[in-house]
């Protein structure tokens, strides 16, 4: 899926359940934040996470949450603070909570961050992939009930 495709299934999605999207937060991230990241994780992150973060932006979205790059008001946890406290051994960088202490996130290999999103079980470490591309995730995981 590509981002035109994403924005307008969102925008569909948006006007027909716009309740899924009250109170949502839309902490973008500048540029500027998203090379700070980068540099800081020493990581490439994906060109659609990328451009999500600094178009749409964290915060609760639709049945999601995804971490705002930094600390934000009203914000318990973020991309940073998650990703500095790791706990894990896997090359992995979180991007959502699950609600039972496990993530979602990227794998990374040679300081790039596959496109495909994985899972963290907090209990054991393990990664298990999800096989689907982040787009798709947001999709699966935050637009539908």
């Amino acid at each position: 899926m590509d981002y035109s495709e994403f924005e307008t299934l969102l925008e569909q999605v948006r006007s027909t359940h716009p309740f899924w999207f009250e109170g949502f937060e839309g902490w973008r991230a500048s540029e500027e934040e998203i090379a700070d990241i980068e540099a800081n994780f020493r990581v490439v992150l994906p060109v659609s996470y990328r451009r999500f973060m600094a178009t749409v932006g964290g915060g609760g979205f639709g049945f999601l949450d995804i971490f705002p790059l930094g600390p934000r008001q009203g914000s318990v946890e973020d991309f940073q603070s998650v990703n500095s406290e790791r706990w894990w051994d896997a090359d992995f960088v979180a991007f959502s909570p699950v609600g039972t202490g496990d993530l979602w996130g990227f794998m990374v290999e040679n300081g790039a961050c596959l496109d495909r999103v994985t899972f963290l079980d907090h209990e054991t470490g393990e990664v298990m992939p999800e096989n689907q591309e982040f787009l798709e995730f947001l999709v699966s995981k935050a637009l539908k009930p």
